[in-house]
């Protein structure tokens, strides 16, 4: 459910440490949940 409803990455070759790409992929999906999960009368 998350992947489907998460923004897709940049376009073109990104090169760093995987633990990098794995912070990343933490920020987005936390950010995804926080957007999917607030309450129901929460503006932002």
């Amino acid at each position: 459910m998350l992947a489907a409803a998460s923004p897709k990455g940049p376009k073109g070759v990104t090169r760093a440490p995987h633990r990098t790409f794995n912070a990343r992929d933490d920020e987005r999906r936390q950010a995804m949940a926080r957007r999917l999960n607030r309450p129901a009368g929460a503006t932002r």
